[in-house]
């Protein structure tokens, strides 16, 4: 079928269909992931950040178009080897996106970003406090027993309830106030 087709043209047509199909495939990837991934576990809550998850893999998709693009220009050792590199960089990325999450269950709640993880345990908690601005999301603030905060954006409704019931389940005093 290629046998009468350049090389360069394969790779131009290859880099144009990743950046076409990239949105596409950005869209559907995280639902798919909260979809088969997170919903096996009727006791937690699963957060997925839709927008980031969703700026990465549009990230991922021009790797993949620039590795594309690097042997349409030339098809080198060195450019191969770079592309090859650039395409792990890719699938890394792409990776990436099923390590972001939040996860609240009864025992604690767990931030997981691409570096880092955070972890906090409801029994540390003094307080958990909804801060919002009217007619916008707001921001759950837990409060430890030693003076810290942790921060965690609202993404969802019912995640007020949520946390609302298990903050109560605890015994843990749940304020709503708007932010000043």
């Amino acid at each position: 079928m290629f046998k009468n087709t350049s090389p360069r043209l394969f790779f131009s047509m290859a880099a144009i269909a990743m950046l076409i199909i990239s949105p596409f495939f950005a869209i559907i990837m995280p639902i798919i992931l909260i979809e088969t991934f997170f919903t096996h576990d009727d006791t937690k809550l699963y957060i997925y950040p839709f927008m980031t998850s969703t700026l990465v893999i549009v990230f991922a998709f021009v790797l993949f178009a620039v590795a594309c693009l690097l042997l349409f220009w030339k098809r080198e050792k060195v450019t191969f080897l770079l592309s090859t590199l650039i395409v792990l960089g890719g699938i890394y990325t792409l990776y990436s996106t099923s390590q972001m999450y939040t996860v609240i269950d009864s025992e604690q709640i767990v931030v997981k970003n691409i570096w880092s993880e955070k972890s906090v345990e409801w029994a540390d908690m003094s307080e958990v406090a909804l801060e919002y601005v009217s007619g916008d999301l707001g921001d759950y603030v837990f409060k430890m027993a030693d003076g810290q905060e942790f921060i965690l954006k609202e993404n969802k409704s019912h995640v007020t309830s949520y946390i609302y019931n298990l903050a109560n389940a605890k015994s843990i005093p749940f304020v709503e106030r708007a932010k000043e």
